[in-house]
């Protein structure tokens, strides 16, 4: 049984409309539990001052990533210099203490592993004298991040290419199935022309 080619086409739109719906839920709800996260840091801050390993603790319950909690505690401590948070300013002590923290047992968070691995033999080596690794952590984090911006931005062309060649793919397979009727053109009568 065939198919017609605009159930085909309605079918195969729907289906990236559901994909595309799909991962924007799935943003969302990592958003939320983020954010949803930060309310509940801060409340913790403000209420029992927990140490950074009890921090993470509640960020584990919460399906939150150690890095996003390093994030968040970047975030809050930004909201106190800046003047947006002025109810966490007496607890800037504490929250500077999670970032230093963090830093000091995690120097290469957010580095790919090929290159933490290297890193990690590095600081054994050096006996104490991490500071040396500081500024090449540094420009290596730089590199990274520019890899990043430009591997976003090659995903969004990859994935348009995607769908640009399915829709060439279906037209192609139209023009395949169900080809132009190629009628010859009307016959002109045999004009007489005149010898010169």
């Amino acid at each position: 049984m065939e198919l017609p080619l605009w159930l085909v086409i309605i079918l195969g739109i729907a289906a990236a409309i559901l994909g595309l719906w799909l991962v924007v839920k799935i943003e969302e709800f990592k958003e939320d539990s983020r954010r949803k996260f930060k309310g509940e840091m801060v409340r913790a801050i403000l209420h029992t001052q927990p140490s950074w390993q009890q921090m993470l603790d509640i960020a584990e319950t919460s399906d939150v990533s150690v890095t996003t909690t390093y994030q968040l505690a970047r975030e809050l401590l930004k909201d106190i210099l800046t003047g947006a948070d002025k109810e966490l300013q007496s607890h800037r002590a504490l929250i500077e203490g999670y970032i230093s923290t963090h830093k000091r047992t995690e120097p290469f968070e957010g580095l790919p592993n090929e290159i933490r691995i290297h890193l990690e033999r590095l600081r054994d080596h050096l006996d104490g004298k991490d500071h040396f690794l500081e500024p090449l952590t540094i420009q290596i984090r730089e590199l990274v991040t520019v890899y990043k911006k430009d591997y976003k931005a090659q995903k969004r062309y990859t994935t348009w290419g995607f769908f640009i060649g399915v829709a060439g793919a279906v037209f192609a397979a139209y023009a395949y199935f169900y080809p132009a009727s190629t009628t010859p053109p009307p016959s002109v009568p045999n004009a007489h022309v005149a010898p010169r």
